[in-house]
């Protein structure tokens, strides 16, 4: 899934985040347009939805996107 970061924060994958993701998470924590997504691949009879965010590790850089982007 593609999607604008948008300006508010929410929580990623990373080293630090990690565990708490491996125990489960809540999808109403999740912005409004993953849990959008959701919904629509659920209504599409889609069993698994890809995001970036939370299935590939972020870097700690800080900022949010921006941090992250001066990591790379």
């Amino acid at each position: 899934m593609s999607y604008c970061w948008g300006t508010k924060s929410f929580q990623v994958l990373t080293e630090a985040t990690l565990a708490s993701f491996q125990a489960g998470v809540n999808a109403g924590s999740f912005p409004a347009t993953i849990r959008d997504c959701i919904v629509v691949a659920r209504a599409l009879g889609i069993r698994y939805l890809w995001v970036d965010a939370y299935c590939i590790m972020q870097a700690d850089g800080g900022g949010g996107p921006s941090g992250r982007l001066k990591v790379l």
